[in-house]
């Protein structure tokens, strides 16, 4: 704008210098007095005001000059003309436009060129975005068309799941130079996965059966599993814990067994003497005795009476003897005092056995004759005999006897004489 008026102030100054110097002339002429009329001076035309050409994206424009009588413009060399009341014109990639103001001749003259605008048709930019899954691992933005995009992060994974594991295998769609926003995922390769399966008995590994592929029915090669019998039950193999199943990972399966309680024989004795034998009796159950009950002999020293059995009854274990078991009872006996002659019962006690009898009663006596007396001196074995019993040691009934210590009887003999006395003299009566 600056350029344009100094412009037009220039050329101001020159069309009013140019009149004064017109005016000047014709006043000359006048005074030479030669009556000549003056003649016209055609005006000096005005150059038009070069445009200033402005490029917005792929559109050139300028301003409207109403002074010009159109304008001509110049594509790559190639010119035309438009009229003056065009403002604008669309150009293509590459092209270089310029354009300049023409005048009708008389009153204004044609500008300049102005200034010289090329348009480049700018490189489309596009979005990238590279994704695993529902991830997105990296969005490339500004790629710019005709460019073949790259993916610069780490190589995508897939987490196993327990059929298959995963190998990335590339890009989908096929990667191809930019044309366009476009998403990229990440494609895998399944393999399919295998899994070891582990046979138990107990704690005891029976067998392992490695790189199993999923989905396969594992097979168990080896001899039938066995279990000990315990005290209470024997053990048949059933099968497996869990159910053999198609392989779906990792397994570990152990044997199961029926248990059957085991059955016992229960013997019942009396010393020596089997009373009973009862077989087949199941572990835990409490066996019974269906037998008379158990005696046993008296003794000298004591009778019994049936108290039970040994070991004590109780649930089964195992096979098992009972004896009968009895409490002892001392047994007491009777002592039997008789007179010498046997007939008279001069007391009876009752003694334990090993005990000592005795005699509590008043002691025996023997009626005098009339050459002994008789003085009681113990207890004999039998009636009359010499065997004395000391009443110990009782350990059956007894029978014992008084005996007596004879004596011959004797008299007192006083010797009297004419009032003398002679003394005494003691004579047997058994002597006459």
């Amino acid at each position: 704008m600056k350029k344009i008026r100094l412009s037009t102030i220039l050329l101001l100054v020159l069309t009013l210098l140019c009149s004064i110097f017109i005016l000047a002339s014709c006043g000359g002429r006048g005074g030479s007095n030669n009556g000549d009329d003056p003649t016209p001076i055609p005006p000096t035309p005005t150059k038009l005001t070069a445009p200033t050409v402005v490029l917005t994206d792929d559109t050139a424009t300028w301003s409207a000059d109403t002074s010009a009588d159109k304008f001509e413009i110049s594509i790559d060399g190639n010119l035309s003309y438009i009229e003056n009341s065009v403002t604008s014109r669309k150009l293509t990639d590459g092209q270089t436009f310029k354009i300049r103001a023409i005048g009708d001749g008389t009153n204004y003259t044609n500008s300049d060129w102005s200034n010289s605008v090329t348009y480049v048709k700018p490189i489309p930019k596009y979005t990238i975005t590279w994704k695993n899954g529902d991830k997105v691992l990296e969005m490339d933005t500004e790629v710019s068309e005709g460019t073949v995009p790259t993916y610069d992060g780490a190589e995508p994974t897939k987490v196993a799941d327990s059929q298959y594991s995963y190998v990335f295998a590339g890009w989908t769609p096929e990667i191809v130079a930019a044309n366009g926003d476009v998403t990229y995922t990440a494609v895998f390769t399944s393999v399919l996965n295998k899994y070891t399966v582990t046979w138990k008995n107990g704690d005891t590994t029976l067998e392992t059966d490695e790189n199993v592929a999923y989905g396969t029915m594992p097979t168990y090669n080896g001899a039938e599993p066995q279990k000990a019998a315990d005290a209470q039950y024997v053990y048949v193999f059933s099968g497996w814990s869990p159910v053999v199943s198609e392989v779906v990972g990792n397994v570990t399966y152990v044997a199961q067994y029926t248990s059957a309680p085991n059955s016992y024989t229960i013997v019942w004795k009396n010393g020596d003497t089997t009373l009973e034998t009862d077989e087949n009796v199941t572990y835990g159950s409490t066996p019974s005795y269906d037998g008379a009950t158990p005696t046993k002999d008296a003794t000298a020293q004591y009778t019994y009476t049936f108290s039970g059995w040994t070991p004590q009854i109780s649930s089964v274990t195992g096979s098992v003897t009972y004896q009968a078991q009895f409490t002892e009872t001392l047994r007491s006996y009777t002592v039997t005092f008789y007179s010498e002659d046997g007939l008279t019962v001069l007391d009876t006690v009752t003694v334990e056995y090993g005990s000592n009898a005795v005699y509590s009663k008043s002691t025996p006596v023997k009626n005098a004759t009339a050459g002994h007396t008789y003085v009681f001196e113990n207890w004999v074995t039998t009636q009359g005999g010499s065997v004395a019993d000391d009443l110990t040691n009782v350990i059956g009934d007894r029978s014992v006897y008084a005996s007596f210590k004879e004596f011959v009887r004797t008299v007192t003999v006083y010797i009297v004489s004419n009032n003398t006395d002679y003394g005494t003299v003691s004579v047997s009566t058994l002597n006459n």
